[in-house]
């Protein structure tokens, strides 16, 4: 697989409000809401004056009030450029694995399994969406405008899911269909209903949706260390195809 094929659909699946390409790096910014879309993310740099290249990133956080982050795949072969910023201050952080799988109408129904309990998947729009997904984590939706702008701002073909048991919300999650690749964000199982299966079977009825639109490979991101969910998508056929972590000046 090409990586950057896959990077640039992750870009568009979980858009910046402004993005900008500036010798081999993609400055996204998007009001504060994760780092994934508030980074200078490395794709292929194309120069060595590290010292140039980072206070160009700087000012573009600066002048939008935001830390200056940098995002470092790890296929990129950017060791030098990686020691340059730890040794200028930068901290690494939020170790991160990008998991991929085949999708086939064989693999997917070895996922679908009858849930005990009445249940429904709807697809809803992102408003919607957004508010079960604040009741399933405890946030509070007033906070979250940053959030649905990016939600709203997804272009490609999109599946806000949600599952209902006994008419009750218990999981999410959030699919993005683009170049045939689906990706998976914001997986999410109401903490009194984790470990039956609700995730697995949601997660297999976007498969089922992806499928059928084209998409015939499915891609992730899980921090390193968050290791219920990443042993739920290996056992869906999720295998690392490469790490990147954040470096952050503290």
């Amino acid at each position: 697989m090409d990586f950057e094929i896959l990077e640039r659909a992750a870009f568009n699946a979980w858009p910046a409000v402004e993005q900008k390409e500036y010798q081999g790096l993609v400055m996204r910014f998007a009001n504060g809401y994760t780092k994934r879309a508030n980074s200078a993310n490395v794709l292929k740099l194309e120069t060595a004056d590290y010292p140039s290249l980072t206070e160009q990133v700087e000012l573009f956080f600066k002048e939008r009030a935001q830390p200056c982050t940098f995002r470092i795949p790890s296929y990129t072969q950017s060791e030098a450029f990686d020691q340059y910023l730890a040794s200028s201050g930068y901290q690494k952080q939020s170790l991160t694995l990008v998991l991929n799988c085949s999708l086939t109408v064989d693999g997917v129904n070895q996922t679908d399994k009858h849930l005990s309990q009445p249940f429904e998947v709807v697809s809803e729009n992102a408003n919607n969406w957004l508010e079960n997904y604040c009741q399933l984590s405890g946030q509070s939706l007033d906070n979250q405008s940053a959030h649905l702008s990016i939600l709203e701002k997804i272009s490609s073909a999109t599946n806000f899911a949600l599952l209902k048991v006994n008419g009750e919300v218990v999981a999410c999650a959030l699919g993005v269909l683009e170049n045939e690749l689906l990706g998976i964000f914001d997986v999410l199982t109401r903490e009194q209903d984790r470990g039956k299966g609700y995730a697995t079977y949601l997660l297999s009825e976007v498969f089922k949706w992806a499928l059928t639109a084209g998409a015939i490979s499915s891609y992730l991101q899980v921090v390193a260390d968050n290791s219920s969910a990443i042993n739920l998508y290996q056992k869906l056929g999720y295998q690392q195809c490469y790490q990147y972590w954040y470096r952050i000046k503290e």
